[in-house]
C-alpha cells in the first residue's frame, strides 16, 4: 500500500504546492525556505516534495529535536535518511569521551560523497 496515496494527489493540485515544485524543476531556487506550518504538515509537504521529484533533500532545522521529528516521518514513508548530529559540548574534561556523535557526522558526510538519497 502507497502511504502517500491519501494527501499527494490533494497537494499536487495545490497551487503553493506546485509553485514549489516548478522551483525545483527550473533549479533557479535551489533553497526554499518553509515556515507557518506545522510540524505534521510541514513534514508532509517535504515527504511530497522529496517523492515527487525523486532527487536527494539537504533539511536544517533550527534544533535536535525537530530534525529527529522530520526523520522520524521521512523513514515511515520510507525515504533513506541520513542524520548529522550536532556537536556534542563538554564544559569541563572528561576521560571517557563517547564518539557516537563523530561516527554519524562520519556517516552522513561519506553518505554526502557517495551521493546517496539524504
Amino acid at each position: 500500500m502507497n502511504k502517500t496515496a491519501g494527501f499527494f494527489p490533494i497537494l499536487e493540485k495545490y497551487p503553493p504546492f506546485m509553485e514549489l515544485q516548478d522551483k525545483l524543476r527550473k533549479g533557479g531556487e535551489q533553497i526554499l525556505s518553509i515556515t507557518g506550518l506545522t510540524d505534521g504538515s510541514k513534514a508532509h509537504l517535504i515527504t511530497a516534495l522529496i517523492l515527487s521529484e525523486n532527487r536527494p533533500a539537504f533539511l536544517l532545522t533550527k534544533n535536535r529535536k525537530e530534525a529527529e521529528k522530520l526523520k522520524q516521518f521521512a523513514e515511515f514513508y520510507e525515504i533513506p535518511v541520513h542524520f548529522l548530529p550536532d556537536y556534542e559540548f563538554c564544559y569541563y574534561e572528561l576521560d571517557a569521551k563517547d564518539n557516537s556523535a563523530k561516527q554519524e557526522r562520519l556517516i552522513f558526510l561519506y553518505a554526502l560523497s557517495q551521493k546517496e538519497k539524504a
